[in-house]
C-alpha cells in the first residue's frame, strides 16, 4: 500500500499494457466482455500465429474495485494490489495450514525474497505479476494437498486459474506443478481427497474462472487453443529483441541444482519413511514437487528456445522457495545469527528506501502519458459529436502513449475506432476501423524522427495539431487531428 500511495503522489498513469488491461477490465462489466486475456507476442517469432494469454480472471477480480472507484486509476491499482497480496496471503495461510515449521520457514522466507523483487510493482495491473507471485502459492497448495491436508482443492483451482490465465508461461508452471503433485501422489499415496462439499466449491470456482475462455473455445473452435497449439508447433524465428539472459540463467542453474538435490534427498527419505517424523515426511513431499517443477523448467528452457527463456524469471519465487528449503531443517536457521528472517525483513525495508528514487523516475516518465491524454482531449473538444479513429506512428506512440489515450477516450464515452494486431473476431470487433461509417475525425499520435523532423502530413485535411513537450531528454510527441471521409468541421 505504501508503494501504491507513493505512485499516486508521483503521478502514476496507466499506459502501454497497463492501459490495455484497464480497457479490458472496464469492458468486463459491459454487455460484451473479453473472453481471453491480453494478446501475447507469439507473432514475433511465429509469424501469423495470434495466440492470446488464456483468460481474463485477473481482470474479473480487479473489475469491482475499478468500477466502484468510478473508473479512477486508483481503483484498478487497488484491485491489482488485492489480487497480488491475496496470493501472498493464500501461500502463508496454506503454509500454516500444513503445520510443519519447515514449510512455514521456507514459505515465509521465500515470499519475503520474492516480495523484495516485486514490492514496487504490486499495484500495477500488468498480467505477468500475478503469475510471478502466484507461482509460490501454487507450489505450496500442491505441497499441502500431497501431504494429505484437506480443504485446499478450491484454493488450488483458484490460484491455478490466475497463474494459467495470466500468461502462456503460466500454463507451463501449472503443468509442472501438476506433474509434481502426481509424482508425490504416486510415492506417498496420501493425497487429500476432497469431500463432497469441497468438490462442489472447487467445481464452482472452476466454472467462475474458466467460463469466458470456454465460451471462446465453443464459439470460435478451435479458437485460442488452436493458436496456442500452432505456436507450440511452429518453426520459430529470431524475434530481433535482445534479452539479458543472466536472470534466467542464474535461476535455471539454481532450480536445476535444487531439483537434483531435492530428488536425491526425497528418494532416500521415502526409502526410509518408516522412520520419518511427520515434519520430515511433509518436507520430503514438498521437495518431490519442487524437484519435478525444476525438471519441467529445465525442459521448458531447452524446448522453448532462447527467445522465450527469459520467462523463467516468472519462476523466481519457486527458485527462492527451493533454495531456502534446503536449510530450513537446521535449528540455527531460526534461533541463531539474530534470527536471519528478521535480517531479511530489515534488508527488505532498506532496499525499498534505496529503490524509491529510481521508481520515482519511472513513474514520472509514465506520467507523461497524462500530458498526451490532455492534449488529445483538447484537440477533440470541438469535434466531440463525431466518431474518432485513433492511429499512431512510431514505437513509443504504439507501445505506450496511444494505449493511454485509447483508455481515456473509452472512459470519456467517445465513439472510438482503432486497429491493433489481433484476431478479427475479437470481442471488441465493433471498434475496428472497418466498421466506421459517415463523418468522423482521425487522431494521429506520432513520434518525432531521430533527426528531429516530423513525418510529412497532408495539411489540407488537418483540423488541429499540438506538439507535447516533456521535461528532461524525452523527445516530443505530436498529435494531429484530420478530417475523415465525408467529415466536415463543425
Amino acid at each position: 500500500m505504501g508503494w501504491t500511495l507513493f505512485a499516486l503522489v508521483n503521478g502514476f498513469a496507466l499506459e502501454g499494457d497497463n492501459a490495455s488491461i484497464a480497457v479490458r477490465t472496464h469492458d468486463l462489466l459491459s454487455g460484451n466482455p473479453p473472453f481471453l486475456g491480453m494478446p501475447s507476442t507469439s507473432a514475433n517469432d511465429a509469424p501469423g500465429v495470434i495466440a492470446f494469454h488464456p483468460g481474463p480472471v485477473q481482470f474479473t477480480m480487479m473489475a469491482p474495485f475499478y468500477a466502484l472507484s468510478q473508473w479512477h486509476t486508483f481503483g484498478i491499482m487497488l484491485g491489482a494490489l488485492v489480487v497480488n497480496l491475496g496470493l501472498v496471503a493464500i501461500a502463508l495461510r496454506t503454509a500454516w495450514r500444513i503445520g510443519s515449521p519447515y514449510v512455514v520457514r521456507a514459505v515465509f522466507t521465500g515470499l519475503v525474497l520474492t516480495m523484495h523483487l516485486y514490492q514496487q510493482v504490486l499495484f500495477r495491473p500488468w498480467n505477468t505479476y500475478p503469475v510471478s507471485i502466484g507461482a509460490v502459492p501454487l507450489v505450496v497448495l500442491a505441497w499441502g494437498i500431497a501431504a494429505g491436508k484437506r480443504g485446499l482443492w478450491p484454493w488450488f483451482v483458484l490460484v491455478a486459474s490466475i497463474v494459467a490465465q495470466g500468461h502462456l508461461f503460466g500454463l507451463a508452471l501449472l503443468g509442472f506443478a501438476i506433474l509434481g503433485l502426481i509424482v508425490a501422489a504416486t510415492r506417498t499415496r496420501r493425497v487429500a481427497k476432497p469431500s463432497p462439499r469441497e468438490l462442489l466449491v472447487t467445481l464452482l470456482i472452476f466454472a467462475f474462472s474458466w467460463a469466458l475462455p470456454l465460451m471462446d473455445l465453443v464459439s470460435h473452435w478451435p479458437g485460442n487453443l488452436g493458436e496456442i497449439w500452432a505456436y507450440v508447433t511452429a518453426d520459430r524465428i529470431a524475434d530481433g529483441v535482445q534479452h539479458d539472459l543472466t536472470n534466467w540463467l542464474i535461476w535455471l542453474v539454481a532450480l536445476s541444482a535444487a531439483g537434483m538435490i531435492a530428488a536425491f534427498r526425497g528418494h532416500n527419505a521415502f526409502k526410509r519413511r518408516t522412520n520419518l517424523s511427520e515434519n520430515e515426511f511433509v518436507y520430503s513431499v514438498g521437495y518431490l514437487i519442487l524437484a519435478s517443477m525444476a525438471l519441467g523448467l529445465v525442459v521448458f528452457s531447452l524446448v522453448g528456445g532462447i527467445g522465450r527463456q527469459y520467462y523463467l524469471s516468472m519462476a523466481e519465487g519457486v527458485g527462492f522457495l527451493a533454495i531456502v528449503s534446503l536449510w530450513v531443517r537446521k535449528d540455527y536457521w531460526w534461533t541463531r545469527w539474530t534470527k536471519p528472517a528478521i535480517v531479511v525483513v530489515a534488508i527488505f525495508i532498506v532496499t525499498a528506501a534505496l529503490q524509491a528514487p529510481s521508481v520515482k523516475d519511472r513513474l514520472q516518465t509514465e506520467a507523461q502519458a497524462t500530458q498526451v491524454v490532455e492534449a488529445a482531449r483538447e484537440l477533440l473538444d470541438n469535434e466531440s459529436s463525431l466518431p474518432v479513429v485513433l492511429t499512431e506512428n512510431g514505437e513509443r506512440s504504439w507501445i505506450s502513449l496511444t494505449q493511454a489515450v485509447r483508455l481515456a477516450l473509452i472512459l470519456d464515452g467517445e465513439n472510438l475506432y482503432f486497429d491493433h494486431p489481433g484476431r478479427p473476431d475479437e470481442y471488441d470487433a465493433q471498434r475496428r476501423t472497418r466498421n466506421i461509417e459517415g463523418p468522423h475525425v482521425i487522431l494521429r499520435i506520432e513520434d518525432q524522427e531521430q533527426d528531429g523532423t516530423w513525418p510529412v502530413l497532408d495539411t489540407e485535411q488537418v483540423i488541429g495539431q499540438e506538439v507535447v513537450e516533456f521535461d528532461g531528454d524525452e523527445a516530443p510527441i505530436r498529435l494531429t487531428l484530420f478530417r475523415g471521409e465525408q467529415s466536415s468541421r463543425r
